[in-house]
């Protein structure tokens, strides 16, 4: 964290990396997930590839009414009936896919966490903002609702990190607990046939259904065991 002469310390990238890298990243290598970078990490379970990929909300933060540090955590399969493409990153060899890349294999986790704190647009326009900005920030408050709510998606990190332990040991908790059963479940193109027909996966009757239903029919021909 960051601190400037007679103000309070200011949660920072840094501090957050150092979290994750003492809380959060060792708990998932626990679990196989042995590669990676300081935001996303792989695990290669045979053909199969995982994504655990952490995001920060960013130059979103105000619109969405948080700090700009809070986060979001993404579970992603890349699962070995997913036709492979060479749009995908690669190092030493391996392939390194982000949770864009998996589609629809990707579930955004959700807190177990209270945060009731979540208010867009609350801080007053900066008045160093092109007009160009203000128009579409104006544009932004008349559609976004405003009132205070908690979003379950995205652990609010106060900006002074007071809560940041708290906030990556239930990040760990969830993942554990949730994530990695569902990724389980991607690996088996039995369960996403029929994640598929239920609608929970994709809306049955789509185009992108029937692709990937045929992926998984020419994938289990091929592979009579599955």
């Amino acid at each position: 964290m960051t601190r400037t002469a007679d103000a309070p310390p200011t949660l920072d990238r840094k501090a957050i990396d150092g979290a994750l890298r003492q809380r959060f990243w060792p708990a998932l290598k626990a679990h196989g997930f042995g590669a990676r970078t300081s935001r996303v990490a792989w695990r290669y379970a045979g053909d199969d590839i995982d994504v655990i990929e952490v995001q920060a909300v960013g130059q979103e933060a105000e619109a969405v009414g948080c700090t700009s540090s809070s986060l979001s955590v993404i579970v992603a399969s890349y699962p070995r009936f997913l036709p492979r493409t060479d749009r995908i990153p690669t190092r030493d060899g391996r392939l390194r896919p982000h949770y864009w890349h998996c589609d629809p294999f990707r579930r955004s986790m959700r807190k177990s966490l209270s945060q009731a704190w979540f208010r867009p647009f609350s801080q007053p326009v900066d008045r160093r903002m092109l007009p160009s900005f203000r128009l579409h920030r104006d544009a932004l408050m008349k559609l976004v609702d405003r009132s205070v709510r908690d979003i379950p998606e995205i652990w609010f990190m106060k900006h002074d990190g007071s809560n940041l332990v708290e906030n990556v040991d239930d990040m760990v908790s969830v993942v554990l607990n949730e994530g990695l059963d569902l990724l389980d479940r991607f690996h088996d193109p039995h369960v996403v046939l029929e994640l598929i027909d239920s609608g929970w996966l994709l809306v049955p009757d789509s185009p992108r259904a029937y692709e990937l239903q045929e992926a998984i029919s020419d994938y289990l021909a091929a592979h009579p065991g599955g």
